[in-house]
């Protein structure tokens, strides 16, 4: 469903699994990721959030997660998350100081749409 974008269905499905076990990783995850694609911005943050308490080493969870926070203008816990992926993977936390700096921008599906800002 996510794939085909199909976000009321599995957003559906997600629920449904997250309603049975609030510590399913997979479904805070998830409906993150349907969240921040249908411009549900606080709710995504939201999922990213319990996401990453339940997986606190997971890399997409940490940068997701600040992606969101700096969406919804939390800059300086968007940084904090900054902080927390560095040591897991330098390559993602570099693209998320880059997005908190204005220097990317990125659609819902994670693309590089453009530089804003050159060094």
């Amino acid at each position: 469903y996510m794939q085909l974008k199909k976000y009321d269905e599995a957003e559906e499905i997600f629920l449904s699994v997250s309603g049975r076990n609030s510590n399913s990783y997979e479904a805070n995850f998830n409906l993150g990721l349907i969240y921040k694609n249908t411009g549900k911005l606080e709710m995504a943050s939201s999922h990213f959030e319990r996401a990453v308490e339940i997986k606190p080493n997971d890399v997409e969870a940490n940068f997701e997660y600040g992606v969101a926070l700096y969406e919804t203008g939390v800059k300086s816990r968007a940084m904090k998350q900054y902080e927390i992926l560095f040591p897991l993977d330098e390559v993602k936390a570099e693209k998320l100081w880059k997005i908190i700096n204005g220097q990317i921008a990125f659609d819902g599906d994670g693309r590089k749409t453009g530089t804003q800002q050159q060094k």
